[in-house]
């Protein structure tokens, strides 16, 4: 049995000067985001099924402000790429990927390379809001490797 991990570090670039949009605004208010690991358990590689995982990036924003709309969007990890993302353990390799949704149908990204990206906006009062968006991950089926501790680091940033 192996045990697989996937690291999420999460970064935090924000702009409240230069909001994303003419309607966006941020009075006195600053962003930061928060990220949970998303963890896929231990992978049988026999068993013929896909492994499913999740995670969660938090947006918090505050303390005071109007509208915030922003985009939550990930970098391709180690591997480089999107499609082809891949976790390691020593020279090993292991195929997973990420995404928008419980449907698993569209790669969580940075709107390159056919990837989407997580939109949100809400009314910001006196005080903090957060907002938790969930990270889906699958490490597919038919995958075959070695026995070990998979990992690679994606980086999360908001943009508003």
């Amino acid at each position: 049995m192996r045990r697989i991990a996937f690291v999420l570090l999460a970064m935090m670039a924000f702009w409240c000067a230069a909001p994303r949009d003419a309607e966006a605004a941020c009075v006195l208010c600053s962003c930061s985001i928060d990220a949970t690991d998303v963890a896929f358990g231990n992978f049988q590689p026999l068993d013929n099924t896909a492994l499913d995982g999740a995670g969660a990036v938090t947006v918090n924003c505050g303390p005071v402000g109007l509208l915030v709309s922003y985009d939550v969007k990930l970098t391709a990890g180690g591997s480089g790429a999107f499609a082809t993302r891949r976790m390691t353990s020593g020279v090993n390799t292991l195929s997973y990927n990420l995404y928008t949704t419980a449907a698993r149908n569209t790669v969580w990204g940075d709107g390159t390379a056919g990837t989407g990206y997580v939109s949100d906006a809400w009314l910001i009062s006196l005080g903090h809001t957060s907002m938790a968006h969930t990270i889906y991950g699958r490490i597919p089926v038919a995958t075959t490797t070695r026995p070990g501790s998979y990992t690679d680091t994606v980086i999360a940033r908001i943009e508003w």
